[in-house]
C-alpha cells in the first residue's frame, strides 16, 4: 500500500510540476481553489505559481528520499515529516510577504 501511494504522489507532483513550469499554474489553482475567489486579485500570479513550483520541486524530492530511503532508514520519516511542514511555512510566508497585491 505504501509503495502505491508513494507512486501517486510522485506522480501528482510531475505533472503539478509540468504544469506550473508550462505556464498553465491558472488551470492548476481552478481545479483546487474553486471559484469563490479570485486569485489574481489577492496574489500576483507569476509570483505565485513560481513559489507553488518550488514548493512542488522541495516536497518531489522529499517524497523521492522518503521513497527510496524512508524502509531503511527510520529517521528519514521523520525528517521528512519536518521538511515538509517547514515548505509549507515558507510557501505560506512567500504567499503573504511577497504575492499579495497591496491595494
Amino acid at each position: 500500500m505504501s509503495d502505491s501511494w508513494s507512486f501517486i504522489v510522485i506522480a501528482a507532483l510531475v505533472v503539478f510540476i509540468i504544469m506550473l513550469a508550462t505556464g498553465n499554474g491558472d488551470k492548476l489553482s481552478g481545479l483546487f481553489g474553486g471559484k469563490q475567489q479570485n486569485l489574481d486579485a489577492i496574489y500576483d500570479r507569476k509570483k505565485m505559481d513560481r513559489g507553488t513550483l518550488i514548493l512542488c520541486v522541495v516536497l518531489l524530492l522529499n517524497e523521492l528520499v522518503l521513497y527510496f530511503f524512508g524502509k531503511k532508514i527510520q529517521a528519514v520519516a521523520i525528517g521528512s515529516l519536518i521538511v515538509c511542514i517547514l515548505a509549507f511555512a515558507a510557501y505560506i510566508i512567500y504567499l503573504k510577504k511577497c504575492c499579495s497585491r497591496k491595494d
